[in-house]
């Protein structure tokens, strides 16, 4: 059968019913772009920049070296990032930023991951790390809560951390050698 806009409609299968499917759910095309289309979002989005999933996840792959999939768990978390009102310009600078800081950083590697890079609890962090990051010099100009200059390499803080150990175990041994 088909309505008067030449859609096709499913008769309900209740022996009783002669309404239609879209008769009996009149708004179930409302989201026909968000289900149908998963690259891009929803009509009612659309002051919300519009997103390539695919490309996007593509370029994430070439510049962390990864093979994540185009899967709407993916595309979830990324669109989430967006939904709050961060741009593509924004998402693309913290992959970078993170790609930069952790590719060949063999404890960091497999931390490069979608899920990671746009958690909700992560991404904001990051975007201020990479905001903060100086394009000059690449040495970042901003501290961290813990005073730590943000966007120390990790042998930076590594050595630092060495340091400050190596402290503590000499006051440890003068201590012990005083009593």
């Amino acid at each position: 059968m088909r309505n008067t806009k030449g859609l096709s409609v499913i008769k309900n299968l209740h022996p009783n019913s002669n309404r239609t499917a879209t008769e009996r759910h009149p708004n179930n095309n409302k989201n026909v772009n968000k289900d149908n289309n998963k690259d891009s979002l929803s009509p009612r989005d659309d002051q919300k920049e519009k997103v390539d999933y695919g490309k996007f996840i593509e370029w994430f792959n070439q510049k962390t070296g990864k093979r994540f999939k185009n899967v709407e768990s993916n595309r979830k978390i990324i669109r989430a990032r967006i939904n709050e009102g961060y741009s593509k310009s924004e998402l693309a600078k913290v992959v970078e930023f993170k790609s930069k800081q952790w590719k060949d950083d063999p404890k960091m590697n497999p931390y490069l991951r979608i899920t990671t890079i746009f958690a909700p609890s992560h991404f904001g962090n990051y975007l201020n790390e990479a905001n903060g990051y100086s394009k000059s010099s690449n040495i970042s100009t901003t501290t961290t809560s813990d005073g730590q200059r943000a966007g120390k390499s990790i042998e930076e803080i590594e050595a630092k951390r060495a340091n400050h150990l190596k402290e503590i175990e000499e006051r440890a041994r003068e201590k012990l050698n005083e009593h």
